[in-house]
């Protein structure tokens, strides 16, 4: 469906366990889409430019969100991540402005590079304690975002992090931080 600028919605076959690299990317007009309970992963830029797309259920078996899979979809508001994730790509959510709040599943161990970048309305952020890394630029340019807690077991702050994050009041380095 790459490209297919005027597709609205789709209906997904239930036996479906994955969503390949690009598979919806570029369909501005998608406003919705039922992913279905089947479906461990969700492949990288598979929603990226989807402008339209606001709103989000992510199924329960899904483990893996690619890099950019969600990549400058401004419209999406909300996100519901499964408890059974473990990867969050690199830039998965980069470019969704309108995100206000996430939080991130237990099962995640690092947050990838510019994975929220350009999220100029995220303001609530819930990083688990298990997360051991953020990367490079991850927070980058989320303007509403005035506090975050960082968890006690994270070990690897990337470069620029918060960078631009110009409401950014506190934040408390774990001991171990480099």
């Amino acid at each position: 469906f790459f490209g297919c600028y005027s597709l609205k919605s789709v209906e997904l076959p239930d036996l479906l366990t994955n969503l390949g690299d690009g598979a919806f990317s570029g369909c501005s007009s998608l406003t919705g889409i039922e992913i279905p309970d089947g479906v461990k992963s969700i492949g990288n830029n598979t929603f990226s430019g989807c402008n339209l797309l606001a709103n989000v259920k992510i199924p329960d078996g899904v483990e893996d969100i690619g890099e950019k899979a969600f990549f400058g979809c401004y419209s999406l508001a909300s996100v519901e991540l499964p408890e059974r994730l473990t990867n969050l790509g690199n830039g998965a959510f980069s470019g969704c402005s309108s995100l206000a709040g996430i939080e991130i599943p237990d099962g995640v161990k690092s947050i990838g590079n510019s994975t929220f970048s350009d999220c100029s309305l995220l303001a609530n952020v819930k990083i688990p304690d298990g997360v051991e890394s953020i990367g490079e630029y991850a927070f980058l340019g989320c303007y509403s975002m005035e506090i975050i807690e960082l968890p006690e077991r994270l070990t690897n702050l990337g470069n620029g992090a918060f960078k631009y994050c110009s409401s950014l009041t506190g934040i408390s380095l774990p001991d171990g931080v480099t």
